[in-house]
């Protein structure tokens, strides 16, 4: 099973990527091949810096979902949380992509690069992290194999957020979008408002 905690956080990242001021330049989708696009609907992603990594920066620190069980602590490292939760789903900086020197805040924050890329073989080493008790488990059942594609609803954008099996159960109000991601390797849920049922067409 995912980690509810994981499936929130992606929920609010793929909200994030798709806001006008995160200084997204490009959000690139493999139309031809849909299972080499992550979870959260691209396959190559370009950003403007400094304005993505002060963007994930005011992100993080104002949600608290992102600040560990307790919630109630700063992090020293704010983008990192960000950029371990893409590697888990199989997406990574591209080398040589960094942002302005003059502007470099770590040269080890990896959310300063301008270019970031879905990788198959990077899912399938991390996806673990993202299981209950995954981390403990380690690399056990990576090498799991990948799941038969699903059909795919399309966001009205023409991107391809997630691979949608249902949209018929709802808990407290909040609908629950069941999804796969690729080779994530099982059936997860992402909580879907309902007034964010247009993002997907049958």
């Amino acid at each position: 099973a995912i980690k509810s905690t994981a499936l929130m956080r992606l929920y609010m990242l793929f909200q994030f990527l798709r806001r006008s001021d995160v200084g997204i330049k490009l959000n690139q989708l493999d139309a031809d091949y849909p299972n080499n696009n992550c979870i959260l609907g691209f396959h190559k992603l370009e950003v403007e810096q400094p304005t993505f990594n002060l963007k994930v920066r005011e992100f993080v620190n104002n949600n608290k979902i992102w600040h560990g069980i307790s919630r109630n602590r700063d992090l020293k490292k704010p983008t990192w949380v960000v950029y371990e939760l893409l590697r888990q789903i199989g997406v990574r900086p591209q080398k040589h992509c960094r942002g302005p020197k003059e502007h470099d805040p770590d040269p080890k924050d990896f959310m300063y690069a301008t270019r970031y890329a879905f990788c198959k073989e990077t899912l399938i080493k991390n996806r673990h992290r993202l299981q209950v008790d995954g981390i403990a488990r380690g690399r056990h059942g990576r090498n799991d194999p990948l799941p038969s594609p699903l059909p795919h609803y399309t966001h009205e954008d023409g991107h391809v957020p997630f691979h949608a099996v249902d949209m018929s159960s709802a808990v407290g109000g909040v609908h629950y979008m069941p999804v796969v991601g690729v080779a994530m390797g099982g059936v997860a849920e992402l909580p879907m408002h309902q007034s964010n049922h247009h993002m997907l067409a049958g």
